[in-house]
């Protein structure tokens, strides 16, 4: 029983480093940024997040 706990310990976080990986990659493979299309926003606390 141990091993299947530990083993199933494992493979989650193996799954959860992947999805982080994947959205880390994905989120700087698309251009732009993600408050470029945020409209309500100004553009002195557009610059303050892009710091």
């Amino acid at each position: 029983m141990a091993v299947y706990l530990i083993r199933r310990l494992l493979l989650s976080l193996l799954t959860l480093w992947v999805i982080i990986t994947l959205t880390f990659v994905l989120m700087h493979a698309i251009p732009g940024d993600p408050f470029a299309s945020e409209a309500r926003i100004s553009p002195q606390a557009l610059a303050n997040l892009r710091r």
